[in-house]
């Protein structure tokens, strides 16, 4: 009786604590509010009984703004599904509620018990690395212990830089930890400078700059003295390029040639290749002076919410509704009359048809009737989350109201959205 007390108090400790905040980066106030909309709807789940979806959707809750609140029924979620990968899951979640709330004897007590009721039946691993992130068969565990079902599993163990470790673990039986030590492979280094030059070399005086001339075929031509704008960038590759390549010619001549470039200005752009010696990349200045940037076409920025039109269509919808229910309300009440006279005369058939011609009406009008408050609920929560002044550039929604005629007078909602 004593434990059972205390399991209910734990129970409810765990479902009614406030919020509280981890160890990690407080919560930005939209991660609080994507929270708080997930942990909503797991709540309407769960009392649905659908707890594996309930249950990610506590986990997504506690993911972006920790809490015990969120946490705990997430453990209770995964147990309630009864499955081996479910259980698994609760203890591992048990296990990070013993960390960060080791403090709180309720909840540490809470885990402790969830812990000892499933042990028996899982596998507990503990991933010894250094710096690591650990992975159980595909899924990433919340932290280097965790529980697993029985069998065959495929543990990884990652680290920055992309490098990882796996593990087979054959055959593991309930109720028996296992101990997995993974090193860490060797860091990759990226690879070093490539471009063939001397690093040792004089990188030059940087000259003016030369106005954007054509390409100088030969290392004799200067590669047209637009290049003389970049002695800073050492030499040019044999002066093939003419195309900002420092104006030097073949073999690194000592930029002897630079005078004779066919286009641009440059009689210094002799000066940067003084210091050349015909193997460096030499491509920093080709003439071209504007922005790196100024091709790119960036896209406007997001704007959240709804569409305008999705509003206006509920909205049409709901108040043609609205207009058909009125008009079926009046049509009931019409038939009554006939219906109390008809009983008043004694003609039973025809009071009887009467009746039943009358029940279908009033059926109809109660069908409306919930159709119209379902349009005019959803009208109106698409009211709150309707994105108003869209952008100038998104083109006008168009639309109108068509009569539906038939047994059933109706409208139908034609346009482009």
């Amino acid at each position: 009786m004593k434990r059972a007390t205390l399991i209910g108090a734990l129970m409810a400790a765990v479902t009614t604590a406030p919020m509280a905040a981890s160890a990690q980066a407080e919560p930005t106030l939209e991660q609080r509010r994507e929270a708080q909309m997930a942990y909503s709807r797991a709540q309407a789940l769960r009392a649905g009984t659908q707890h594996s979806e309930a249950a990610a959707l506590f986990e997504t809750a506690d993911r972006l703004a920790p809490s015990v609140q969120a946490l705990g029924n997430a453990i209770r979620a995964h147990k309630d599904c009864r499955t081996p990968d479910h259980d698994a899951r609760a203890a591992t979640l048990a296990l990070r509620l013993q960390v960060r709330y080791g403090n709180d004897a309720r909840y540490s007590s809470f885990a402790e018990q969830v812990i000892n009721e499933l042990r028996a039946s899982l596998v507990r691993v503990t991933v010894t690395c250094e710096g690591c992130e650990a992975e159980a068969d595909g899924s990433l565990q919340p932290g280097t212990e965790f529980f697993v079902p029985p069998g065959n599993h495929r543990i990884v163990a990652h680290w920055p830089g992309g490098r990882s470790r796996e593990h087979r673990m054959n055959n593991a039986r309930a109720g028996v930890a296992e101990n997995v030590t993974l090193q860490a492979p060797p860091e990759v280094r990226p690879a070093g400078n490539t471009g063939g030059g001397d690093p040792n070399a004089n990188t030059g005086t940087s000259g003016t700059s030369g106005t954007s001339g054509s390409s100088g075929s030969s290392g004799s031509s200067g590669s047209s003295g637009s290049s003389g704008t970049s002695g800073s960038s050492g030499v040019g590759t044999s002066g093939t390029s003419g195309t900002g390549t420092s104006g030097t010619g073949s073999a690194g001549d000592s930029g002897s040639s630079g005078s004779s470039g066919t286009s641009g200005t440059s009689g210094t752009s002799g000066t940067s290749g003084t210091s050349g010696d015909g193997s460096g990349t030499g491509d920093s200045n080709s003439g071209n002076t504007g922005d790196p940037g100024a091709g790119l076409v960036r896209p406007p920025p997001s704007r959240g919410g709804l569409h305008p039109a999705i509003f206006i269509t509920t909205a049409v919808l709901a108040a043609g509704a609205g207009g058909v229910l009125a008009w079926s309300g009046v049509d009931t009440l019409n038939g009554v009359p006939a219906y109390q006279m008809a009983a008043q005369q004694g003609d039973r058939a025809q009071a009887e048809a009467l009746l039943a011609d009358g029940q279908g009406r009033e059926l109809r009008t109660n069908i409306l009737i919930g159709v119209t408050s379902g349009l005019g609920a959803a009208a109106v929560g698409t009211l709150i989350f309707t994105r108003w002044g869209a952008p100038r550039a998104e083109q006008a929604p168009t639309a109108m109201l068509v009569p539906v005629f038939g047994p059933l007078p109706s409208v139908a909602l034609w346009g482009r959205f």
